[in-house]
């Protein structure tokens, strides 16, 4: 089982972040990565990932997670 959530190509397009669910649970975790040299550059520990979006500049990515209640915060 694998779910796909939210995908977000940095403004530079250089990056690309998304969210997985790979348990069922709806608790998306968030990757990230680069699109010139094809890897990934970064799984974050945060889960319950609900949205993201990158900077202007393309140099940050900020994002929202679920609390206890599955609301986002």
């Amino acid at each position: 089982y694998v779910h796909v959530g939210t995908c977000r190509v940095s403004p530079n397009h250089n990056f690309l972040a998304y969210t997985l669910d790979i348990d069922g649970r709806e608790l998306f975790t968030l990757w990230i990565k680069d699109l010139k040299m094809g890897s990934l550059i970064e799984k974050s520990s945060a889960h319950g990932v609900a949205s993201v979006a990158w900077a202007e500049d393309s140099n940050a990515l900020m994002y929202t997670v679920v609390d206890e209640t599955r609301r986002p915060y």
